[in-house]
């Protein structure tokens, strides 16, 4: 038999406390330094670059400030610091001795970070220009239209520790309609754009710290497309009525490879005979692509079940 406290216990409705809780709080701690700082300097050296961008990889979270500075120095010669503010600064010597970098990396304004580098200016031991390690000539094919241009090779035929700066220079071309282009010209790898045949001849010029230069030229032949000039004729065409959700369209589609193997020639032109306006219709009208297997071709026109014909040219 249960006594009386236990059934009145049973009798009871039960209370269970719930407490709102504390909100999530963020901490966010100190940021992680990473830069490159060189140990070792020459006295006559341009401004050396002081690079801390990696430290934004591995904070992905939030913004950074940053803050370089020179906390230690040689008596009465201050380096001078710009870009001070930014991930990537720059400094510039006036005495040999050591140094002390400081760079500062905020995640909050009440979180901080420091790390210190020593950096040793040396005597300049370097009297004469730096050494260059020539490109041979090249021969590049249309419809290919690009080459790289790679002059890491000069970092291994110069003494280790070397600071080398570069420039591109295009000082011959046959082009008049299609200029060629450089994507960067003050790097040791580029690429060059060229869209005419013909000889070019582009010049590098290595520079060293104390502002000597050796210079080389090569040849680039651009040999022309093989399918320039060209033309291929294709007679009793059918459109065919596509719809996309959006509206009808017309297409025709051709599987021959023979026929197109590459939609990215700059100095191709396609038109479709119109017989109904008895005249060629040309790109206002149309949009057409194809790869190895043939040729696609799509008109904002309705023109089903009409036939008709191309002209593809290669100028």
């Amino acid at each position: 038999m249960k006594s009386y406290h236990a059934i009145l216990l049973l009798a009871l409705p039960a209370v269970v406390a719930c407490e709102k809780p504390d909100p999530v709080t963020v901490i966010i701690g100190p940021a992680i330094i990473e830069a490159t700082v060189p140990s070792q300097v020459y006295l006559n050296a341009k401004e050396i670059v002081l690079d801390a961008s990696p430290s934004k990889r591995l904070n992905p979270s939030g913004e950074l400030l940053f803050l370089w500075s020179c906390s230690n120095y040689p008596t009465g010669a201050p380096p001078t610091i710009s870009n001070a503010t930014e991930a990537i600064a720059g400094i510039k010597f006036s005495e040999r001795g050591i140094y002390e970098i400081s760079l500062q990396v905020w995640t909050s304004p009440d979180n901080v970070n420091t790390k210190t580098f020593t950096l040793e200016v040396i005597p300049e031991i370097l009297t004469s220009a730096p050494v260059i390690s020539p490109l041979q000539d090249m021969n590049l094919q249309l419809p290919e239209n690009y080459i790289m241009l790679n002059a890491e090779q000069n970092y291994h035929v110069n003494p280790v520790g070397r600071f080398l700066f570069f420039k591109w220079r295009i000082i011959e071309d046959p082009s008049t309609d299609y200029r060629p282009i450089l994507t960067q010209d003050s790097i040791s790898s580029t690429f060059a754009i060229m869209r005419s045949p013909g000889k070019y001849v582009i010049q590098l010029d290595v520079t060293n710290e104390i502002n000597l230069t050796t210079s080389d030229s090569f040849v680039v032949n651009v040999l022309p497309d093989p399918l320039s000039g060209t033309e291929i004729n294709i007679d009793n065409l059918l459109w065919k009525a596509e719809d996309d959700g959006w509206g009808r369209y017309s297409t025709i589609s051709i599987k021959d490879q023979n026929i197109y193997k590459y939609r990215n020639r700059f100095n191709s032109t396609l038109s479709v005979w119109d017989d109904e306006n008895q005249t060629w219709m040309d790109n206002q009208y149309l949009d057409w692509f194809g790869s190895e297997e043939g040729l696609y071709i799509i008109s904002s026109l309705e023109l089903e079940g009409k036939r008709t014909r191309i002209k593809l040219k290669y100028l």
